[in-house]
């Protein structure tokens, strides 16, 4: 199954993958759509999916480039996590700790303590 990135109104998932590294995605501009699980979770899904025939050993979401997203994002991306978890998946969440609100949000997600899970503040 190939990789497709996903462009929507105000944003980007750009997916890349290099060989037998990670699948990455890269988050860009703003979500800020009313449900956007409506067009995430089918991304997430066909995302899952590639990786289990990629035999690919972690997702990496690169969210340092967004500019924003509402609480329904994050509701969204936490059904995921927990989706990524159960397909044992391994994901790495990396942000930019200079944005206050990706610091916070981020934190509450580590503070999550779900095994597999890994946020990594990018510095510079």
């Amino acid at each position: 199954m190939p990789l497709h990135s996903l462009v929507a109104d105000n944003f980007t998932l750009r997916v890349r993958h290099r060989g037998g590294g990670p699948v990455e995605v890269c988050w860009l501009g703003r979500v800020d759509a009313r449900v956007p699980s409506a067009l995430l979770e089918p991304f997430f899904a066909e995302l899952l999916q590639a990786v289990r025939e990629l035999r690919s050993r972690e997702i990496h979401f690169r969210f340092e480039d967004l500019e924003h997203f509402n609480s329904s994002t994050i509701a969204a991306l936490v059904k995921f996590l927990d989706q990524a978890l159960l397909a044992k998946a391994p994901l790495v969440l990396y942000y930019d700790p200079d944005k206050r609100w990706q610091k916070m949000t981020f934190e509450v997600i580590r503070r999550l303590g779900r095994a597999g899970i890994e946020t990594r503040p990018v510095e510079g």
